[in-house]
């Protein structure tokens, strides 16, 4: 080095060891530059799934108060205001979970679970949620299922959020007039969903720039923050689907779901088993049901909204004192938070497999991401549900236990009727 600082033409052999010298020297900055990307990549991973449980969480509370206010038979000028109260909160989890999943995309962390399942009931579920903001706007929301059962295989979760972004849309843009929803098989065996609109269309230039984030047209009076489009486009590819749209200005707009081939019965025979929650032959009256949850507002208000069924609800406050009354008494099912001070679910998971007990799990978690989700249903979760969870999704749930129970309880009285005989 000091000859070359010197202006001594270096040999080959100094040369070489000079060329080498740099050489390690460039690959150790690419590593550490490597490494410092990586720690800064799951410290963004960390923070968001710290701020999607920070938001949803209380955001879950508010929709819980809400729907207890409305089940309490209030007055009509009460009941106007409840709506307006319950529509923000959907607004804003929806604005939450746009942002949420874009930023999850971006770092590579957005992912497919997927399962069969029947899309046409799907399909009406989103249309019913929809019915009342239609219904204000004296829009009509029209369904039509061209087969009763449309089976497929994809993110269920994802395929409903996306569903949910388009038909919200429709009715935002849709002054007056029709919206339709409409299912059915294609000629190639896959199946399309169609949503149409008679609102005020698109031009060409603005069909260019639809699903780019942050894309907002007519914005003056229309809430949102120009995202559902660009997470709908990434939620239906991730699932293997294509999305359509064909627009013309003053004549309404046209947006079409090809999703993968219809699944036929020979090709999977668990199809038998896809059917809407049948609540009219079960009856949850005495099911011990344990509450876990360090918020004392959501136990409380889940609570509330769970006595109506006939559950038997005990409640705790902390993982440790849940585990602590698993050693006294096992409950038929657990609805627990996924993430609190002292551990998260993890701890229940574990003590329920060393305990060797027969009870359900469900998760309610402020995070939705899919290594978190996948790794609980790994441990032995049944289910998990993302807040702000609906109180039908949990009472389903609640459901198929139940029937899953009386089903074993039924297998398991003819051969001990058989003995007796």
């Amino acid at each position: 080095w000091c000859g070359f600082l010197q202006g001594k033409r270096p040999n080959e052999r100094e040369l070489q060891y000079l060329l080498q010298l740099a050489s390690q020297r460039g690959e150790q900055q690419l590593a550490e530059r490597v490494r410092a990307a990586e720690s800064g990549e799951r410290e963004r991973v960390d923070f968001l799934a710290h701020i999607s449980h920070d938001m949803r969480s209380p955001l879950y509370n508010v929709k819980s108060i809400v729907n207890i206010l409305r089940l309490e038979n209030p007055a009509p000028e009460t009941v106007e205001l409840l709506e307006v109260a319950r529509a923000n909160c959907e607004s804003l989890e929806e604005i939450i979970g746009d942002v949420l999943d874009l930023t999850r995309h971006g770092v590579g962390k957005l992912r497919a679970s997927p399962e069969i399942f029947d899309l046409g009931a799907c399909v009406e579920q989103v249309v019913e949620a929809f019915a009342v903001s239609a219904r204000a706007k004296g829009l009509r929301l029209q369904c039509r299922l061209h087969e009763d059962r449309l089976a497929v295989c994809g993110d269920r979760r994802h395929l409903r959020r996306a569903i949910s972004n388009i038909l919200s849309n429709a009715i935002k843009y849709t002054p007056v007039g029709v919206v339709l929803v409409e299912l059915q098989r294609d000629a190639d065996g896959s199946s399309v969903l169609t949503i149409r609109d008679s609102g005020r269309g698109m031009s060409k230039v603005e069909l260019a720039q639809l699903f780019k984030p942050f894309t907002r047209f007519q914005s003056e009076g229309i809430e949102g923050v120009g995202l559902g489009l660009a997470i709908t486009k990434i939620l239906v590819e991730l699932s293997g689907g294509h999305i359509e749209v064909r627009s013309q200005e003053g004549k309404g707009s046209e947006f079409l779901l090809r999703f993968g081939r219809v699944l036929m019965q020979p090709e999977a025979p668990e199809l038998a088993n896809i059917s809407l929650p049948d609540r009219g032959r079960v009856n949850l009256e005495g099911m011990s049901v344990l509450l876990v949850d360090d918020d004392a507002g959501c136990v409380e208000s889940l609570a509330r909204l769970l006595g109506r069924s006939g559950c038997r609800l005990r409640k705790c406050y902390s993982v440790g004192e849940a585990i602590n009354l698993l050693s006294l008494d096992a409950p038929d099912c657990i609805i627990s938070d996924g993430q609190m001070p002292g551990g998260g679910v993890e701890l229940l998971l574990k003590a329920i497999r060393e305990r060797r007990l027969e009870c359900s799990l469900l998760v309610l978690s402020g995070n939705d991401d899919s290594e978190r989700v996948e790794s609980w249903l790994a441990r032995g979760a049944d289910r998990v549900l993302v807040k702000p969870a609906t109180v039908s999704d949990i009472e389903s749930w609640l459901y198929e236990v139940r029937r899953s129970q009386n089903e074993t309880f039924s297998s398991q009285e003819v051969p001990l009727q058989q003995a007796r005989g």
